[in-house]
């Protein structure tokens, strides 16, 4: 009898399983069935909800470092690698602030030198301020040292530099392109006015990194009550980001056909 029922229990899982990978793509259903069937249906299960829009922007302003990855929605943040993907997953509570998604790039990062050095000449001034938000500050104890005494302590949002100075380990990774600190005065003003954050003549702002600098410095309920703006400014950059390149391809076709 226990056999009996160990037997159609497995049977059901399997079926649930191949239903659930129909639904994508077979590059990315071998990539979950790389993951072994428990952490695979683990996977399937998160996949089930689609991220936040504004974790799209995100993970394309961390441009090719992002390109395998494949997001989904949890009670924490977790990661997994199968076939050609890897499988990050954010806090769902989190998933209106863009500075704390920020956390998927230390999830993918940990504790590997040379990712990190990767990363940081995209990000490195929102360090700090991400783990703040929360994003998995034991990912980055090493990186938020360097980070503590890269920027000047005016700019650096208060408590920050503190809590890390004594982080140890920060030589490793001060050698990494950080770049300047942003100037943040216009997009700030515009969040402190309740505006959306953008560039000359109402265009999207050219760069997300001093819109996102420009909320980290916000007090704390300012900033989680402008997060709707900062969300907007992005998913602005990224409309233009990409209205720039079907532009760009228009143009190559045309030039081609001459």
């Amino acid at each position: 009898m226990q056999e009996a029922a160990e037997g159609s229990a497995g049977m059901l899982r399997r079926r649930w399983r191949e239903r659930q990978r129909q639904r994508y793509s077979p590059a990315l259903a071998a990539a979950l069935a790389a993951l072994g069937d428990e952490a695979g249906d683990c996977w399937l299960v998160r996949l089930r909800r689609p991220p936040a829009p504004v974790t799209a922007v995100i993970r394309s302003w961390l441009g090719e470092v992002a390109a395998g990855w494949v997001v989904a929605p949890a009670a924490g943040w977790d990661y997994a690698a199968g076939g050609d993907r890897e499988f990050l997953a954010y806090p769902e509570a989190l998933e209106a602030d863009p500075l704390a998604l920020l956390g998927l790039a230390f999830v993918w990062a940990g504790t590997d030198a040379a990712r990190w050095c990767r990363l940081i000449p995209r990000l490195g001034p929102l360090v700090g301020p991400a783990v703040l938000a929360g994003a998995p500050a034991a990912q980055a104890g090493a990186v938020l040292a360097a980070w503590a005494g890269r920027y000047p302590q005016a700019e650096v949002p208060p408590g920050v530099r503190q809590a890390w100075a004594a982080a140890g380990g920060g030589e490793v990774f001060a050698a990494c392109a950080w770049p300047a600190w942003p100037d943040t005065g216009a997009e700030r003003a515009m969040l402190e006015a309740g505006l959306v954050p953008h560039g000359a003549d109402g265009q999207p702002p050219p760069d997300p990194l001093p819109v996102l600098a420009a909320s980290a410095g916000l007090a704390p309920a300012q900033r989680v009550e402008t997060l709707g703006l900062v969300a907007k400014a992005l998913e602005s950059w990224e409309l233009g980001r990409r209205w720039a390149a079907a532009r760009a391809a228009e143009e190559a076709g045309r030039h081609g056909l001459e």
